[in-house]
């Protein structure tokens, strides 16, 4: 049997590094193990129910899937909401965010930068609820952290398909360059850590010529590297946030 595991690496990182970030910048709580637990498995459970969306007449095998992982998901999840009742919105979020890559996979629409700015901003919801579960609360610094991570890593989509999918398409590339430069300056007016998370990816962009990219692999590699980075600084950032 083989199982269905989502592939894109990109994908894993967008929910595990927000989760990450959370539970290192604030006090540690033993249901972080049942988020955790419920994250990893709820996130495995929308790869194969959008597959059965996009694949009508393979629904029956990609949901069958779907529904095994989201009973993984529902046995760390439920305990969690009963101690915690009000993760309840990041459940809603997420599900918004579901329902909105299930209308783009509908229409084989899955790969517009609108649908993935969307996947990311529901995937980076794991790092509100780790944040909540962690203090007991949600401020402005949580949001703040929410929106640095889903403007990150919609930075790094953008760069990827300007060098995969887009590679022809040199304005996509400047506007890559550009966007990943300008977060830089708008993190440093949150603080000199925020910057520095930002930073090597607005070098790579730079750095990195369009027409001679490295191979996929190697780009997927670099990224998850750069990535890693991010976590880390954003980390120190959020323990040493102070307010704006």
């Amino acid at each position: 049997m083989k199982w269905v595991i989502p592939r894109e690496h990109g994908a894993w990182m967008m929910w595990i590094g927000p989760l990450v970030i959370g539970i290192a910048a604030t006090p540690w709580n033993p249901l972080q193990i049942l988020l955790a637990g419920a994250s990893l498995f709820a996130f495995m459970t929308a790869e194969p129910f959008l597959q059965g969306l996009r694949q009508p007449g393979h629904r029956d095998y990609w949901w069958r899937w779907a529904a095994g992982y989201g009973v993984v998901a529902a046995a760390f999840g439920v305990p969690l909401l009963v101690a915690e009742p009000r993760l309840g919105f990041v459940v809603l979020g997420a599900g918004v965010s579901l329902a909105a890559n299930s209308a783009f996979a509908l229409v084989r629409q899955d790969r517009h930068l609108l649908n993935d700015f969307l996947a990311m901003a529901g995937l980076a919801l794991t790092g509100i609820a780790a944040y909540l579960v962690g203090r007991g609360s949600v401020d402005v610094r949580a949001w703040i952290f929410w929106a640095l991570c889903v403007v990150y890593f919609f930075g790094t989509a953008l760069y990827v398909k300007s060098l995969i999918r887009e590679r022809r398409n040199r304005r996509l590339k400047w506007a890559a360059n550009a966007y990943s430069t300008l977060l830089v300056f708008a993190a440093l007016a949150l603080g000199w850590t925020a910057a520095v998370a930002c930073l090597p990816a607005a070098v790579r962009g730079w750095a990195i010529a369009q027409d001679r990219p490295p191979k996929v692999k190697t780009i997927g590699i670099l990224e998850i590297g750069l990535s890693v980075w991010f976590v880390m600084w954003m980390s120190v950032w959020l323990r040493n946030f102070e307010g704006v």
